[in-house]
């Protein structure tokens, strides 16, 4: 997996509750893809599953480079494609701390 780009973008949401695009603001975004990320807190390798519509691949990967939108735990990443402008776009759920960090980033 390549690395991802943040975008400085926030998470908007509809008056209808539909998730926003980050590129052009329609609400109209299909789910490509979900993938999670199995890790143990600092592990050298964590555990990727990734479905694609009727495809499901897991394996064990090294954490730099899986995609993985935590630097110590899980994460988890779906991805998007706008009906507006046809962009892509990851929205990432990384636990730090505690914490859920939720953000959008550029495949």
């Amino acid at each position: 997996m390549s690395t991802n780009i943040t975008l400085s973008a926030p998470v908007a949401i509809s008056e209808q509750s539909g998730l926003r695009c980050p590129h052009c603001g329609f609400d109209h975004l299909h789910q490509v893809s979900v993938t999670c990320f199995e890790r143990r807190e600092d592990a050298p390798t964590v555990r990727r599953t990734r479905i694609s519509g009727t495809a499901l691949a897991q394996e064990d990967v090294p954490q730099e480079g899986s995609g993985n939108p935590s630097r110590r735990r899980h994460g988890v990443v779906i991805a998007f494609e706008c009906e507006g402008c046809r962009q892509t776009t990851e929205l990432s759920f990384a636990q730090h701390k505690g914490q859920t960090l939720v953000e959008w980033r550029t495949p």
